[in-house]
């Protein structure tokens, strides 16, 4: 009943949100795609499962490489270096960022989460 209620209330232009075919992974491909706004781009790209843009990955790639020495520069607040996976980053930029033992993670050590110090 309360379902019934519900859908007879809201607004009708979001009703095909509640319905539709499209899979997590088709929707962020369609994401990255469509957004103009390069924040938007990122967080489809990097902040799901890596499956998720599989058939993208060039895509991706032309994308951070036009784009990657603005983003070094802007410093920006979403611009997280270490959730982009090395197959994405030109060798140049792996290897100023601490080369292939950089840091891919939010959660860097045990100690430093529980603020132990040596």
């Amino acid at each position: 009943m309360l379902n019934v209620l519900f859908f007879c209330v809201i607004d009708r232009s979001y009703m095909n949100t509640f319905f539709g075919t499209k899979t997590g992974p088709q929707y962020i491909v369609e994401l990255f795609r469509t957004s103009i706004v390069d924040s938007a781009k990122f967080k489809a790209a990097f902040s799901k499962r890596r499956s998720y843009i599989n058939g993208i990955e060039e895509e991706v790639k032309e994308w951070l490489r036009e784009n990657i020495v603005r983003f070094q520069l802007e410093l920006s607040e979403w611009w997280k270096i270490e959730m982009v996976g090395d197959e994405f980053l030109p060798r140049e930029v792996i290897e100023a960022a601490g080369g292939t033992q950089r840091r891919r993670s939010s959660v860097h050590s045990v100690r430093e989460i529980l603020g132990i110090t040596e």
